[in-house]
């Protein structure tokens, strides 16, 4: 089959890209490089030239992308905004996608008017908040009004299925009978060096800096503040990021355990590559989440927004830093069993031709 992923969001189509192409699919990513993290596409859709230019640029690419995107098998959008959104362009480009394509699913995994209108207000925490106040510095979301949601709800009912990567994605879309089950983020652990999780003289932690607001960092910073001064000669901790991905994994590979964010229910990218990896992880791993996946457990250590929860955990981590080595395996068992990319690539696989 002829598949065309459309947008990228940290490597997600970049490694459900690589387990269709072992599958003997023909599969391209088309998009932006996800900013500072330079993830690789195969059409790029950003600008090389900046200010006004580099805005003309990336409407020229899209539009002349949008054209030659005609009789794929299957498409998959990662988000309703791919193209430039200046005076309906994004909408208009998007349509003809659909008009000149049969199969075209909807994945629901980053920000949209759904998840900002609907899916917060059904979850116990949520990003949103945190994101309005440190990260975009307004009032109130951009996603959050009706033209957005109108959009996002006219998109909705337009493809042929709406796939979401965790719970909370899911659940601003439960409304719509085309709505899929939950498919767990890929991941290519070919490429992805599993080292034994040892402990030199201290327990290394990191907590990978993207999206302030968004990952709760302002918790986590709390935390690590409180730990630093009870275990000055036990831990070490590190915040850092806003480098492309190549560099941000090897940041990644000298970590015990890793941080990943305090407002999801469900893990990202980061955390995947971090437990592919062998690292311990702390992040989003909800009953809800674990039941949309079908699976009872998990290695990830569930935290939420609230730096007292993340020290409690941390604190139990340093208690058994002899087990470190074992979570770690299990960190990466868990990975090749549910994320792995050709795995996943099955599942889509089913959802697109069922």
């Amino acid at each position: 089959m002829r598949i065309m992923l459309i947008g990228e969001y940290s490597g997600f189509h970049q490694n459900l890209r690589d387990g269709l192409l072992e599958l003997g699919h023909e599969a391209i990513v088309a998009g932006r490089k996800d900013g500072k993290k330079q993830i690789s596409v195969d059409i790029d859709l950003d600008a090389v030239r900046s200010g006004i230019l580099g805005k003309l640029e990336r409407v020229w690419k899209s539009y002349r992308f949008s054209k030659a995107v005609n009789g794929y098998d299957v498409i998959q959008l990662i988000n309703p905004w791919i193209f430039p959104k200046g005076l309906g362009l994004n909408e208009f480009l998007i349509r003809r996608i659909l008009r000149h394509n049969l199969n075209v699913f909807l994945s629901a995994c980053g920000d949209d008017a759904m998840f900002v209108m609907k899916g917060a207000q059904q979850l116990r925490y949520h990003p949103f908040k945190e994101a309005i106040q440190y990260d975009l510095k307004v009032i109130k979301h951009p996603l959050d009004s009706a033209k957005s949601l109108a959009w996002n709800e006219e998109l909705a009912s337009a493809v042929k299925g709406i796939v979401p990567i965790g719970y909370e994605y899911a659940v601003g879309y439960v409304s719509c009978p085309n709505l899929k089950d939950c498919i767990p983020l890929p991941i290519n652990t070919k490429k992805i060096k599993y080292i034994d999780n040892r402990v030199n003289r201290k327990i290394t932690i990191f907590h990978g800096l993207n999206r302030y607001g968004f990952k709760g960092t302002r918790h986590i910073e709390a935390a690590f503040e409180v730990l630093k001064r009870k275990y000055p000669n036990d831990v070490d901790f590190i915040i850092a990021g806003g480098v492309p991905l190549a560099e941000y994994l090897k940041l990644l590979e000298r970590a015990n355990v890793v941080v990943d964010q305090t407002n999801s229910y469900s893990c990202g990218m980061n955390a995947i590559y971090a437990m592919a990896m062998g690292k311990v992880v702390m992040g989003g791993a909800e009953p809800e989440t674990l039941q949309a996946y079908g699976v009872d457990a998990s290695p990830v250590i569930n935290i939420v927004p609230d730096s007292k929860d993340i020290i409690t955990k941390i604190e139990s981590l340093l208690d058994s830093r002899n087990n470190l080595i074992e979570h770690g395996w299990q960190s990466r068992r868990f990975v090749e069993m549910h994320h792995n990319h050709v795995k996943v690539a099955n599942q889509y696989l089913k959802v697109w031709l069922n």
